[in-house]
């Protein structure tokens, strides 16, 4: 019998993506949710995160991994001027 485990797949599409992938994609996020100025504060710390990361712990991208998706979730509060943005912007009609 096959036996699925909860979150797998959402697991195995997140190992796929590199970090540069997933940095893009937030900071592209952050320009549309916010401005470009929003999506470069992002992009900057954690450049300078990734940089330290690099000397300390040469190869390793887990500390700039974490930090790049949970300081996505801080900058990118889901709130009303979000959910009018996306409702105004014509993907949720279609």
């Amino acid at each position: 019998a096959l036996v699925v485990q909860p979150g797998t797949a959402a697991q195995n599409t997140a190992v796929a993506e590199t970090l540069d992938d997933l940095i893009a994609r937030r900071v592209a996020f952050l320009t549309a949710y916010q401005n470009a100025a929003y999506g470069k504060r992002y992009a900057d710390r954690l450049a300078a995160l990734r940089k330290a990361e690099a000397s300390a712990v040469p190869g390793s991208t887990d500390v700039a991994e974490a930090a790049a998706r949970n300081l996505f979730k801080l900058m990118a509060i889901k709130d009303e001027y979000e959910v009018a943005r996306l409702y105004t912007d014509g993907s949720f009609a279609s």
